[in-house]
Order: structure tokens, then C-alpha cells, then sequence
């Protein structure tokens, strides 16, 4: 089937493509890493159990 040009004008979607999921995935991957390696730094640093740099 032929279109015409009118006819093109009035073709809406793709408003969420994958490449935009992918860039949400890994934002929130992102977040979540910082999160967990924060979490993680601030208990060694409370418990003292961390390695003094020499």
C-alpha cells in the first residue's frame, strides 16, 4: 500500500523506543551501584573495619 503525503503526516508513535528503555535501564543501574557502594563504604567506615591508605 501507497501512501500519500497527507496521509504520512498523520502517522504518530514510537514514543518509547528501545534505545531510550536501554538508557533508562542503565541510569538506573547506575543509581543503584553508587547506592550500593556508598552503603557499603559508609558501613566499613562505621564499623572500622576499612584499610587506612599508606
Amino acid at each position: 500500500m501507497e501512501l500519500k503525503k497527507n496521509q504520512m503526516e498523520l502517522i504518530t508513535g514510537g514514543s518509547i523506543t528501545s534505545a531510550w528503555v536501554n538508557a533508562i535501564s542503565k541510569a538506573i543501574n547506575t543509581i543503584y551501584e553508587l547506592g550500593r557502594q556508598t552503603g557499603s563504604a559508609l558501613r566499613r567506615i562505621v564499623s572500622g573495619s576499612y584499610c587506612p591508605i599508606n
